[in-house]
């Protein structure tokens, strides 16, 4: 009986995919109280038990912080599916220029404004 505990753990073990954080497409898609952002995952929104989350915070510098989490699925075929997208929110922020870094990259978004269609890749 213990060994088939075991053999389920490593059965469940080998079923997580692989965490990819900070790593997303992110695009702006509005900063009026506060600015909203997109995060994708190319060729992602067929592969079973993917996920992308995405979250922002406001650090104590006033810097808006994106953290972006790709978890890999199975991939059902080698066709390239339509990505996988999520969308978040920051807090209401103060009019002005506000830095928004995800991962190594920093933007620079006037809020309010209503940015020009602004990406990154991840």
């Amino acid at each position: 009986m213990r060994s088939s505990g075991l053999g389920l753990l490593l059965w469940l073990v080998g079923c997580v995919g692989e965490e990819h954080v900070d790593e997303a497409d992110l695009c702006f898609v509005s900063a009026s109280e506060e600015i909203v952002v997109e995060v994708s995952w190319p060729c992602a929104s067929d592969h079973r038990g993917a996920e992308l989350s995405c979250d922002m915070e406001v650090e104590e510098d006033g810097t808006v912080r994106v953290e972006s989490v790709f978890v890999e699925g199975r991939d059902p075929n080698d066709a390239c599916a339509e990505p996988l997208v999520a969308e978040c929110t920051s807090p209401p922020l103060e009019d002005g220029m506000h830095s928004v870094r995800h991962g190594d990259d920093t933007f620079e978004i006037t809020v309010p404004s209503t940015p020009q269609p602004a990406c990154g890749d991840g």
